[in-house]
């Protein structure tokens, strides 16, 4: 495998989990497993952040990356019911890009698609409600995402 295919697999492997805004869980989980499959050392501090050290032993100036391990996503509020999924909306995306949109949520059986059909933002877009449908069962907590 060539370098670009190499890069394109850890891509691929990272953008496939599931994350929302303070459930970055299985993102970390995964760049910690990296990690350590490559014998660097990894913590987690108390904010979830992963800090990786590599050659702490070498005579070179540290460097430092950093990334978002979450983006916009959706957290199931109610188990669904008939197809019916409640969700609610973290993030910062207009309302106007959601009735029609496709959903994939990620359950413990698999991948579960769905369709937004009505949301409701409160004035503030604090809360931001959002209803879809779906042919697959989610429960309270599955997180979803476009």
């Amino acid at each position: 495998m060539n370098l670009r295919e190499t890069l394109l697999s850890i891509v691929r492997e990272l953008m496939a989990r599931p994350t929302a805004p303070f459930r970055e869980e299985p993102i970390r989980d995964y760049v910690v497993s990296f990690l350590a499959d490559r014998h660097i050392d990894a913590q987690v501090d108390g904010m979830g952040n992963v800090i990786a050290t590599y050659g702490p032993d070498l005579d070179v100036p540290p460097l430092a990356f950093t990334a978002h391990m979450d983006h916009p996503g959706f957290l199931v509020e109610k188990d669904s019911r008939r197809g019916s999924i409640q969700a609610r909306f973290h993030g910062s995306v207009e309302e106007s890009y959601f009735v029609g949109a496709s959903v994939q949520f990620f359950t413990e059986s698999g991948r579960v698609p769905a369709r937004v059909v009505k949301t409701r933002f409160e004035k503030d877009r604090r809360r931001k409600h959002v209803w879809l449908e779906s042919e697959g069962t989610v429960r309270k907590g599955d997180m979803g995402m476009w």
